[in-house]
């Protein structure tokens, strides 16, 4: 399989934030129900308990919310921190040589954004450490005759930033997800490769946010 690097893949690729799956909507009194069933508290809720208690509330409701969905806060990263050690990520999967490529593109999405140098642990401020938990594909649309127009690759992974020097997690997000939907026309190996390569560079954008935007 030929290497692409993150620049050359990364111009092929939508924005970073494009490639989130695209279920269908829930309505906007279930969107918060990481479960996927429907559930509010109840029209008029709200003005029944009083404002301080109302707030008080719904932010108990998004923080279990939150913690329920595997994924925490991540703030702002301390001026102190600047270098980041990238160990290969784990492979929970069959697909062979994943981890090698994906810890490759999310150390080269790092060194593109230049805010944090990538270097060996000895040297390092912080640590991120990622598992590759799923690798998918599978038959995303088709036409009239039931025939597949076109496959979808996902991945999901788990990752955490970790403060060397305090010995804690900065964050975590154990449901990080990203896919890419393509169709299968002269080489179909060279295909899933390419919408793999494009799901990597997803990902690595996203934890560079994640770690230096803290969204």
């Amino acid at each position: 399989m030929a290497e692409t690097t993150y620049k050359e893949t990364a111009l092929k690729t939508r924005p970073a934030y494009s490639k989130r799956p695209a279920f269908s909507k829930r309505p906007a009194e279930s969107r918060l129900n990481c479960a996927g069933t429907r559930g509010s508290a109840g029209p008029g809720i709200y003005a029944r308990m009083g404002l301080a208690a109302g707030l008080a509330l719904g932010l108990a409701l998004l923080l279990a919310l939150v913690l329920g969905c595997g994924y925490s806060a991540s703030p702002t990263l301390s001026s102190s921190i600047k270098r980041i050690y990238i160990p290969t990520f784990e492979n929970e999967t069959i697909r062979y040589g994943i981890e090698q490529d994906l810890t490759r593109v999310v150390a080269e999405a790092f060194t593109a954004d230049n805010r944090l140098t990538v270097v060996s642990e000895r040297d390092a401020d912080v640590m991120l450490r990622g598992v590759i938990i799923q690798y998918e594909k599978g038959a995303f649309t088709f036409d009239r005759a039931s025939t597949v127009e076109e496959f979808r690759v996902s991945i999901s992974i788990s990752v955490a930033l970790e403060d060397l020097k305090e010995g804690k997690v900065i964050w975590e997000d154990n449901t990080m997800n990203a896919w890419e939907a393509y169709e299968e026309t002269g080489d179909a190996t060279t295909s899933e490769d390419e919408a793999t390569a494009k799901v990597y560079v997803t990902l690595a954008n996203d934890i560079v946010a994640r770690t230096l935007e803290g969204w």
